[in-house]
């Protein structure tokens, strides 16, 4: 399956395409885009896009052997987010390390790898029958889904952002969620 996205650094963009016009600019990253989807560019799909030869936008990319166009940081960023995924793929396959790689995968995270599928919103998805009552008689907080298989109330959820930041957290709830998921299968 072809990843959909690639990471973007936005300063480094915006350091490196200070000197060209909007349109230069978007003839640029739609030339980004395209070979990220299609790979190495001829010459024919960099002048689709530019119309002309633009010394500016064509110094952004280097020729290999076979005199198509490439981007040398995408393709490093692409590569680089490929070779990540497929780690991750490979130990989720090997069955005998797969708990303890789950325990692990707070600590060995990529930061530049976040997940931007994760959707937490403490508003929506709270748990109505949680309605227990503590040892006082007081009504509990009623507990948040924040994925799948992961419920906490919202002050064990704000103690934990204070302590080690919203990413983190994020990271170890999806952890916890995989985990979780893993033995509801097994059961």
């Amino acid at each position: 399956m072809k990843d959909p996205a690639f990471l973007f650094y936005s300063s480094d963009f915006l350091s490196g395409t200070m000197l060209m016009s909007d349109e230069e600019i978007g003839q640029y990253i739609k030339l980004l885009c395209l070979q990220h989807q299609k790979g190495h560019l001829k010459e024919k799909d960099m002048l689709n896009i530019c119309k002309t030869y633009n010394e500016e936008i064509f110094s952004k990319f280097k020729k290999d052997e076979e005199g198509n166009y490439y981007n040398e940081r995408l393709e490093y960023e692409a590569n680089k987010r490929k070779a990540y995924s497929e780690s991750r793929r490979n130990n989720r396959k090997k069955k005998e390390t797969y708990e303890e790689d789950m325990k692990n995968i707070c600590n060995s995270y990529e930061k530049h790898m976040e997940n931007e599928n994760i959707n937490i919103n403490t508003h929506e998805n709270i748990i109505k029958n949680n309605r227990k009552r503590g040892s006082k008689g007081k009504r509990e907080e009623e507990k948040i889904q924040y994925a799948e298989f992961v419920f906490m109330t919202n002050a064990e959820h704000k103690k934990l952002v204070s302590t080690y930041g919203d990413e983190f957290v994020n990271v170890c709830i999806t952890t916890l969620d995989n985990y979780k998921r893993s033995k509801w299968k097994e059961i």
